[in-house]
Order: structure tokens, then C-alpha cells, then sequence
């Protein structure tokens, strides 16, 4: 068993990097994904293309539900007798940082800043853009977003995510996403991506609607994005922008977890 090397890539990627190439009777894939360890097999890579064995993982410590940007390859010609799933070999990965959805109330005020006591106008790290990844029910309601910033190279965040509830269960709720900084440093500003997840799982199963999914009972629920670009000074307060994510002109994303 070959051992799991884990490098250091703060965070930060290219968004073309987030792919798989072919190369002979293999496939190199760099892909975010969720760890899935079986008390009775090998763990498992789960992510928007598939499931994956990754007997890589067993002596590590991440746990099951661990957010990864993982890369690997899948040799065609080594795999077991009983495919798919196929093995994940040459694994390199590196922890994704990770935030909980949390539900607000209908009558939640986007034009306020969060109420937290250690967020104010000054922390926020205004987002410039957005690119949801791929995504698939077997993420267990974990949706991947890589955001584009613009900050010295050793800016650092948290990120805050919040659904506002829609008026009917037919329509889209809103998720807010806000960026806080949590460091000041010094040095040229440069295009950042950050790739971060938000667990949407509770949020699904609480506002959701029953589907079924590959002959699999399942909740869906369908989203907008709302990604804070700043903040404008009116009145005397502070309020934040918001940017509507759109892609070709669609801005509805549906998410989805197994019952």
C-alpha cells in the first residue's frame, strides 16, 4: 500500500486544474470530494463524477464527511475483479475549509450586515466572483464553490453562508455567501481562487422537496446564490453588496441528498 502524501496548497487553485485528462488507459483527475470511510471496507472518495476506493486513505486520520481537493489517478488496467467502483491511486490531498448553512428567519434583512458581534464592514473580503462545481446527490448535501478574490497571497478568510427560505416551497431559496477577513496583511493584491464548501445538508433535509433520484427516494431543493461584493456606505450604514451567481443566463442550482 503505497502511503498518502499530503501537500499544502492553502487553498488556492486554478480553475482549470479542477478536471480529469485522460492519459493512455488512465485518467488523472484533480476533483474536490468528500471523504467516506466503511467500518467494513477501504474508504472512499465520493465526488460529482463518482464514487472511488481509495485505500490511500485507511491510515490517515480524516474522518467521514472530510472536505478534500483530492488528485489521483485511475489506472484502467490495475483494478479490482468487481468494478466500479474503481480505485483511486497516487493520491495527493489537502483539507478544503468547510462552513455550515444556516437557516435565518423569513424576514431576514440582506441589507444588514450579519448580527455578529466580531463582523463588521471593515472585515468583509469582498467576493469578485463565483464557480460552483459540479455536483452530485452522493456529496451528502456538500456543494464545492471556488471564489475568486482579489488580496496579497497570504490573505486569509472565513466564509458565512446563509439561506434565506423562500415565500413557497416551489421557489429557490436565496443563500448568502459573505467572506470575512481574518488576517491584514501586507503586499500586492493578485487574483486569488479559494475553493471552500458549505454543507447544505441540514438545509436540504429541512426545506427540501421529496424526488426521486436514480430510482432512490431523495429531497431536493432548488437554489440562487448571492455572493457579497462589497459594501456601500448609505445613511450612515454599512450595507452589503450582493451579486446574483448566474451561468448562461441561469441562475437556479438544484441540490439534493439521499433519504
Amino acid at each position: 500500500m503505497k502511503k498518502l502524501f499530503v501537500i499544502l496548497l492553502t487553498g488556492v487553485i486554478a480553475l482549470s486544474l479542477v478536471s480529469c485528462l485522460p492519459r493512455e488507459n488512465k485518467v488523472e483527475c484533480l476533483l474536490p470530494a468528500v471523504v467516506d470511510r466503511d467500518p467494513f471496507s477501504y474508504p472512499f472518495l465520493l465526488t460529482a463524477i463518482g464514487k472511488f476506493i481509495a485505500p490511500e486513505l485507511a491510515p490517515t486520520t480524516l474522518e467521514s464527511g472530510t472536505c478534500i481537493l483530492a488528485y489521483f489517478i485511475v489506472d484502467y488496467d490495475n483494478q479490482p475483479a468487481e468494478v466500479p467502483p474503481y480505485m483511486a491511486s497516487e493520491l495527493i490531498c489537502d483539507i478544503i475549509g468547510e462552513s455550515n448553512a444556516k437557516i435565518v428567519a423569513d424576514d431576514f434583512d440582506e441589507t444588514a450586515i450579519f448580527d455578529d458581534t466580531d463582523f463588521s464592514a471593515e472585515d468583509i473580503f469582498p467576493i469578485q466572483g463565483l464557480n460552483p462545481q459540479l455536483y452530485n446527490p452522493i456529496l451528502k448535501g456538500k456543494i464545492f464553490l471556488i471564489f475568486n478574490h482579489s488580496a496579497p497571497q497570504d490573505q486569509t478568510a472565513n466564509y458565512t453562508a446563509i439561506v434565506k427560505p423562500a415565500a413557497n416551497v416551489d421557489e429557490p431559496v436565496n443563500l448568502y455567501l459573505i467572506a470575512k477577513k481574518t488576517n491584514a496583511p501586507e503586499g500586492f493584491e493578485i487574483n486569488r481562487n479559494i475553493i471552500h464548501a458549505v454543507d447544505m445538508c441540514n438545509v436540504i433535509r429541512v426545506l427540501g422537496t421529496e424526488t426521486t433520484i436514480e430510482g432512490k427516494s431523495a429531497l431536493e431543493l432548488k437554489i440562487n446564490i448571492q455572493y457579497c461584493t462589497g459594501v456601500d456606505r448609505k445613511g450612515g450604514n454599512d450595507i452589503p453588496k450582493y451579486q446574483e451567481y448566474k451561468y448562461n443566463g441561469v441562475s437556479t442550482i438544484p441540490l439534493s441528498v439521499f433519504k
